[in-house]
């Protein structure tokens, strides 16, 4: 499971009810860094590959799709294609970013 690869990054307290969310404690410094850095990506798929119904319109088999998917996940400029985009879906793109940048 991947927090357990990143144990030194976090902890995961397991809680008696099946039916909660375990716990998870993060730990300041570079193991955390690197484990967001790979976790990042993951979300960004994932949210690609079957979004909320607001997102819908950004699903894998959208045309800009792996312009879409730069854009949430790296550091530098978006792609210029983004702004083909609507409005309202560049601010989604936009917000996605941010969000998924902490």
């Amino acid at each position: 499971d991947f927090l357990q690869r990143h144990h030194k990054a976090c902890s995961i307290g397991m809680n008696q009810s099946p039916i909660e969310w375990p716990s998870i404690q993060f730990f300041e410094g570079s193991p955390l860094e690197s484990m967001v850095e790979e976790l990042m990506p993951m979300i960004a798929n994932a949210i690609m590959k079957k979004p909320p119904y607001e997102l819908s319109w950004m699903m894998s088999g959208h045309s800009l799709a792996n312009d879409i998917l730069k854009a949430i996940t790296e550091k530098s400029e978006c792609p210029s294609s983004i702004q083909s985009l609507p409005e309202s879906y560049q601010h989604d793109v936009l917000a996605l970013r941010g969000f998924l940048s902490g």
